[in-house]
Protein backbone atom coordinates (compact mmCIF):
# COMPACT_ATOMS: atom_id res chain seq x y z
CA UNK A 1 0.00 0.00 0.00
CA UNK A 2 1.02 3.44 -0.79
CA UNK A 3 0.89 5.02 3.07
CA UNK A 4 1.87 1.40 4.79
CA UNK A 5 5.71 1.69 6.13
CA UNK A 6 7.75 -0.86 8.21
CA UNK A 7 8.20 0.17 11.62
CA UNK A 8 11.93 0.41 10.99
CA UNK A 9 10.69 3.33 8.83
CA UNK A 10 8.21 4.92 11.58
CA UNK A 11 11.73 4.64 13.91
CA UNK A 12 13.45 6.74 11.26
CA UNK A 13 11.03 9.74 10.54
CA UNK A 14 9.78 9.87 14.22
CA UNK A 15 12.98 9.78 15.97
CA UNK A 16 11.30 7.40 18.65
CA UNK A 17 8.30 4.98 18.97
CA UNK A 18 7.32 6.74 22.91
CA UNK A 19 8.02 9.72 23.99
CA UNK A 20 7.02 13.08 25.26
CA UNK A 21 6.45 16.29 22.79
CA UNK A 22 7.01 19.85 24.13
CA UNK A 23 3.88 22.05 22.52
CA UNK A 24 5.05 26.07 22.99
CA UNK A 25 3.39 28.95 22.52
CA UNK A 26 -0.12 29.60 21.74
CA UNK A 27 -1.82 25.81 21.62
CA UNK A 28 -4.54 27.39 19.73
CA UNK A 29 -2.28 27.50 16.95
CA UNK A 30 -1.81 24.92 14.47
CA UNK A 31 1.54 25.85 13.71
CA UNK A 32 2.59 25.13 16.60
CA UNK A 33 1.76 21.55 16.60
CA UNK A 34 3.94 21.19 14.31
CA UNK A 35 6.20 18.40 15.84
CA UNK A 36 3.22 16.09 17.15
CA UNK A 37 1.84 16.50 13.75
CA UNK A 38 5.30 14.96 12.50
CA UNK A 39 5.16 11.95 14.90
CA UNK A 40 1.29 11.48 14.49
CA UNK A 41 1.79 11.26 10.47
CA UNK A 42 4.82 8.99 10.60
CA UNK A 43 3.07 6.59 12.84
CA UNK A 44 -0.32 6.46 10.85
CA UNK A 45 2.06 5.38 8.32
CA UNK A 46 2.94 2.33 10.35
CA UNK A 47 1.35 -0.76 10.51
CA UNK A 48 1.39 0.14 14.11
CA UNK A 49 -1.49 1.15 17.23
CA UNK A 50 -0.71 4.43 18.56
CA UNK A 51 -1.79 6.89 21.08
CA UNK A 52 -1.65 10.53 21.50
CA UNK A 53 -2.31 12.35 25.30
CA UNK A 54 -2.02 15.29 26.86
CA UNK A 55 -3.75 17.48 29.58
CA UNK A 56 -4.93 20.85 29.45
CA UNK A 57 -4.84 21.71 32.57
CA UNK A 58 -8.52 23.48 34.45
CA UNK A 59 -9.82 22.31 30.86
CA UNK A 60 -9.86 18.63 29.83
CA UNK A 61 -7.55 15.65 28.89
CA UNK A 62 -7.21 14.59 25.98
CA UNK A 63 -7.15 10.61 24.35
CA UNK A 64 -6.32 10.32 20.44
CA UNK A 65 -5.90 6.98 18.84
CA UNK A 66 -5.79 5.33 15.50
CA UNK A 67 -9.16 4.11 13.95
CA UNK A 68 -10.88 5.45 17.38
CA UNK A 69 -13.14 8.40 18.59
CA UNK A 70 -10.96 11.51 20.15
CA UNK A 71 -11.58 10.44 23.89
CA UNK A 72 -12.43 14.44 26.19
CA UNK A 73 -12.31 13.86 29.82
CA UNK A 74 -13.80 17.60 31.10
CA UNK A 75 -11.81 19.14 33.74
CA UNK A 76 -14.50 22.21 33.30
CA UNK A 77 -17.52 22.44 31.92
CA UNK A 78 -17.60 22.32 28.48
CA UNK A 79 -21.55 22.41 28.01
CA UNK A 80 -20.89 20.80 24.54
CA UNK A 81 -25.14 19.87 25.33
CA UNK A 82 -25.57 23.10 24.45
CA UNK A 83 -24.04 22.88 20.63
CA UNK A 84 -25.30 20.52 17.63
CA UNK A 85 -23.08 17.55 16.78
CA UNK A 86 -20.15 18.17 15.69
CA UNK A 87 -20.13 21.94 16.87
CA UNK A 88 -18.30 23.73 19.59
CA UNK A 89 -17.16 21.54 21.87
CA UNK A 90 -19.11 18.58 20.99
CA UNK A 91 -16.57 16.84 19.23
CA UNK A 92 -18.06 13.18 17.77
CA UNK A 93 -16.89 10.73 15.84
CA UNK A 94 -18.81 12.64 12.52
CA UNK A 95 -16.20 15.00 13.09
CA UNK A 96 -13.52 13.32 14.27
CA UNK A 97 -13.54 9.93 12.85
CA UNK A 98 -9.93 8.89 10.83
CA UNK A 99 -8.63 12.87 12.07
CA UNK A 100 -5.16 12.18 10.91
CA UNK A 101 -5.54 10.59 7.36
CA UNK A 102 -4.82 13.71 5.73
CA UNK A 103 -1.50 15.36 6.82
CA UNK A 104 -2.56 19.17 6.91
CA UNK A 105 -5.64 18.53 9.47
CA UNK A 106 -3.50 16.76 11.69
CA UNK A 107 -2.29 20.26 13.44
CA UNK A 108 -5.94 22.04 12.84
CA UNK A 109 -7.39 19.09 15.05
CA UNK A 110 -5.50 19.89 17.82
CA UNK A 111 -5.42 23.31 17.47
CA UNK A 112 -9.11 23.10 17.48
CA UNK A 113 -9.63 21.12 20.57
CA UNK A 114 -7.77 23.30 22.39
CA UNK A 115 -9.45 26.42 21.26
CA UNK A 116 -12.76 25.15 21.61
CA UNK A 117 -12.61 23.62 25.01
CA UNK A 118 -10.73 26.14 26.56
CA UNK A 119 -12.73 29.06 25.25
CA UNK A 120 -15.98 27.10 26.28
CA UNK A 121 -13.99 26.45 30.01
CA UNK A 122 -13.38 29.80 30.60
CA UNK A 123 -16.16 31.43 28.93
CA UNK A 124 -17.32 33.06 32.79
CA UNK A 125 -13.71 35.13 32.21
CA UNK A 126 -15.05 36.86 29.11
CA UNK A 127 -16.22 40.81 30.39
CA UNK A 128 -16.84 43.38 27.57
CA UNK A 129 -19.32 46.26 26.71
CA UNK A 130 -19.74 44.71 23.32
CA UNK A 131 -22.87 45.45 22.24
CA UNK A 132 -24.30 42.83 19.55
CA UNK A 133 -27.85 42.79 17.97
CA UNK A 134 -29.58 39.62 16.69
CA UNK A 135 -31.97 40.13 13.72
CA UNK A 136 -35.22 38.02 14.04
CA UNK A 137 -33.75 36.13 11.01
CA UNK A 138 -31.38 34.30 13.44
CA UNK A 139 -34.08 33.32 15.78
CA UNK A 140 -34.92 30.09 14.34
CA UNK A 141 -31.07 28.80 14.48
CA UNK A 142 -31.09 29.85 18.08
CA UNK A 143 -30.49 33.38 18.71
CA UNK A 144 -32.83 35.48 20.86
CA UNK A 145 -33.30 38.69 19.05
CA UNK A 146 -32.50 42.27 20.41
CA UNK A 147 -29.45 44.33 21.38
CA UNK A 148 -27.66 42.84 24.44
CA UNK A 149 -24.01 43.26 26.09
CA UNK A 150 -21.93 40.24 24.96
CA UNK A 151 -22.74 37.55 27.75
CA UNK A 152 -21.23 34.12 26.99
CA UNK A 153 -21.06 32.64 30.39
CA UNK A 154 -24.87 33.24 30.34
CA UNK A 155 -26.47 32.75 26.55
CA UNK A 156 -25.79 30.33 25.07
CA UNK A 157 -25.98 31.64 21.28
CA UNK A 158 -23.50 34.04 22.86
CA UNK A 159 -21.48 31.48 23.77
CA UNK A 160 -21.70 29.51 20.27
CA UNK A 161 -20.05 32.66 18.62
CA UNK A 162 -17.47 32.63 21.13
CA UNK A 163 -16.25 29.28 20.89
CA UNK A 164 -16.46 29.10 17.46
CA UNK A 165 -16.11 32.39 15.29
CA UNK A 166 -14.37 35.39 18.29
CA UNK A 167 -13.11 38.04 17.41
CA UNK A 168 -15.60 37.44 14.60
CA UNK A 169 -19.76 38.20 15.38
CA UNK A 170 -22.82 37.17 13.65
CA UNK A 171 -24.87 40.32 11.79
CA UNK A 172 -28.20 40.39 11.02
CA UNK A 173 -27.33 39.26 7.68
CA UNK A 174 -26.72 35.99 9.14
CA UNK A 175 -22.58 36.37 8.23
CA UNK A 176 -19.48 37.14 10.33
CA UNK A 177 -18.14 40.65 10.76
CA UNK A 178 -14.46 40.70 10.11
CA UNK A 179 -13.50 42.03 13.41
CA UNK A 180 -14.25 43.19 16.64
CA UNK A 181 -11.68 44.65 18.89
CA UNK A 182 -13.48 44.30 22.07
CA UNK A 183 -13.28 40.17 21.64
CA UNK A 184 -10.01 40.26 20.34
CA UNK A 185 -8.83 41.90 23.62
CA UNK A 186 -10.53 39.01 25.53
CA UNK A 187 -8.61 36.54 23.52
CA UNK A 188 -5.98 37.66 24.51
CA UNK A 189 -6.83 37.58 28.68
CA UNK A 190 -7.99 33.91 28.06
CA UNK A 191 -4.36 33.21 27.14
CA UNK A 192 -3.39 34.06 31.06
CA UNK A 193 -5.46 31.10 32.04
CA UNK A 194 -3.59 28.44 29.35
CA UNK A 195 -0.10 27.34 30.02
CA UNK A 196 2.67 28.52 27.42
CA UNK A 197 4.07 25.11 27.04
CA UNK A 198 1.96 21.30 26.93
CA UNK A 199 3.37 18.01 27.14
CA UNK A 200 2.26 15.75 24.89
CA UNK A 201 2.35 11.70 25.51
CA UNK A 202 3.04 9.93 22.28
CA UNK A 203 2.78 6.26 22.54
CA UNK A 204 3.18 2.96 20.41
CA UNK A 205 1.13 0.43 21.83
Amino acid sequence: MKYVQSFESFLNEAANPTTEITVSGDASQPENWSKVAKWVWAASKSVQHWKISFVLPKVAEFEMENDQKIKINPLADLKEELFEKGKGTNFDSSVMYNWYKKREDIPYVFSILVRNCSRAAFADKVKTDLKVDYNLNLQKFGFIPGEHVFDPENRADDLRVWVENAPRVITAQGSFSAFKPELEKALAELKKFLPNKLTVKAEIL
